[in-house]
């Protein structure tokens, strides 16, 4: 489990980048990020999420606004 906690969540965009969140992290951002109909833009860069923490973040945001996601060297 990582040491990371995800905040409260009702911004248009996050950047995550660079923080190696893993794929623990990325669920537990998941769970903050569903439902959200305010994110329009999620910057994951860097943050090790893995193809287990992709998932869960797109499942997260399936229905979501978002316009622009960035994961690239997340180890995706």
């Amino acid at each position: 489990m990582c040491g990371w906690e995800a905040p409260p969540f009702d911004a248009a965009s996050l950047k995550v980048e660079l923080h190696a969140i893993g794929a623990d992290g990325a669920k537990r951002l998941a769970e903050k990020l569903a439902g959200s109909f305010a994110l329009r833009s999620l910057r994951l860069r860097h943050a090790d999420i893995g193809d287990e923490g992709a998932t869960a973040i797109a499942g997260a945001l399936k229905d979501s606004a978002l316009l622009e996601l960035e994961i690239w060297r997340s180890g995706v």
